[in-house]
């Protein structure tokens, strides 16, 4: 055997679960792109009513709150700004600590011309979690046809609401969720963020969400800042309350509204909504690991395959990059071969699924040069995920979280 022959390694296993991993990612880019193409999308200048002289559809727009005296001023202001004629907005004070509901209050006063009413929350009953039991004492007291909550880290372009339901009627939808454009601020921010843009565009076909046929049963997705539901849907399927205990409530809205035979519209809302979902990589990581296990409703049945193949898809050509090119200055291996190939090109593929989203979100194009690390990172925080919540380590907003 010649000395050339022995400096390449054998492509074997890893080779061949490279070789799929590259021809898969590459697929997934495509779906990506056809995505950011044909997906449903929230457009500006769409009016929310067509006029004439049927009345515009009454929105509540519904703000459960806690402890959010960093975001609430921007988020409120943003939402008196929405140009739709009929609106009203309910916040509702989830037990804060700090500054929240005087803020809300002052602005309610100052700004508010009569739209934005506030309420405190009642005492949390046995079962429930904070946010379910917050959201479902908003919609008890909103009057809308429409019922639209909006978490406090959300900004709305003030034709948002007039472009969701422009949506509504465009896909006669029951229930209507936006995708944001994502608001990084930080290199940490930057590294695990973008996945859960690239999960949603790379796994899921857009288009096929409103499809009612029951093969599409399973293209099903909702974003939980953002979620609008006609108002006798919402009642249909039961409220918050049938999902009071639950995690990940957006998930089980989506599946449910597919199975009842609803319209469910997951759209691209980068033009009128936007979203900073974190400060900083500590909270990135912690706010990753806890909504990870929620997202796929709880179940190890569709967590642990998720994580496998996020291992295998995403996380294993950047490491395999990375043990060769250790290896070479170790002077442990020469050469890259088959496997470098391979790995090289399989991040290739993921760096532009990340170039892909980043142009539509009109992100910086060096940005793409962060999602080898971030990938990997990414398993770490899905596999932090199931720790901290078998040992009962997950919090939010000073709360303890059940498991899911």
């Amino acid at each position: 055997m010649s000395e050339d022959t022995r400096s390449q390694p054998a492509t074997g296993p890893l080779g061949a679960v490279l070789g799929f991993t590259r021809t898969a990612v590459w697929m997934l880019a495509l779906n990506c792109l056809q995505n950011l193409v044909l997906a449903p999308r929230a457009i500006l200048g769409d009016a929310g009513d067509r006029g004439g002289a049927e009345a515009p559809a009454r929105v509540s727009i519904l703000v459960p709150a806690r402890n959010e005296a960093a975001n609430i001023a921007a988020c409120l202001r943003s939402l008196l700004a929405q140009r739709h004629p009929a609106i009203e907005i309910l916040l509702l004070d989830d037990g804060s600590t700090d500054d929240t509901a005087a803020i809300a209050g002052r602005i309610a006063v100052e700004e508010g011309h009569g739209l934005l009413r506030l309420l405190q929350g009642s005492v949390r009953p046995p079962g429930w979690t904070g946010k379910n039991w917050a959201c479902e004492q908003l919609a008890e007291a909103a009057a809308g046809d429409w019922l639209l909550f909006v978490d406090a880290d959300t900004r709305l372009h003030p034709d948002a609401v007039a472009a969701t339901l422009a949506l509504t009627r465009r896909y006669d939808a029951d229930l209507v969720s936006l995708l944001p454009r994502h608001r990084t601020e930080t290199l940490g921010e930057r590294l695990l963020v973008p996945q859960l843009p690239l999960i949603i565009h790379a796994l899921l076909p857009l288009a096929l969400v409103p499809r009612r046929e029951r093969w599409a049963t399973a293209f099903a997705g909702a974003y939980g800042p953002f979620l609008c539901f006609r108002r006798d849907w919402y009642h249909e399927l039961g409220g918050h309350k049938a999902v009071r205990g639950l995690l990940g409530e957006d998930m089980r809205f989506a599946l449910a509204t597919k199975r009842r035979g609803g319209r469910l519209v997951l759209a691209d809302g980068a033009a009128v909504l936007d979203c900073r979902l974190y400060t900083g990589f500590a909270d990135a990581w912690r706010g990753t690991a806890r909504n990870a296990l929620p997202g796929a409703l709880g179940s190890p049945t569709i967590f642990w395959p998720f994580v496998a193949a996020w291992a295998i898809l995403f996380a294993l050509p950047p490491a395999t990059l990375l043990a060769l090119a250790l290896a070479r200055l170790t002077g442990r291996a020469k050469g890259g071969g088959s496997p470098a190939r391979l790995a090289l090109a399989a991040t290739g593929g993921q760096v532009a699924l990340r170039l892909l989203l980043g142009h539509h979100h009109g992100r910086p194009t060096w940005e793409a040069a962060l999602q080898p690390p971030g990938a990997i990172l990414m398993l770490g925080a899905l596999l932090d995920s199931y720790r901290r919540y078998h040992a009962g380590a997950v919090t939010w907003r000073g709360r303890a979280l059940p498991p899911p």
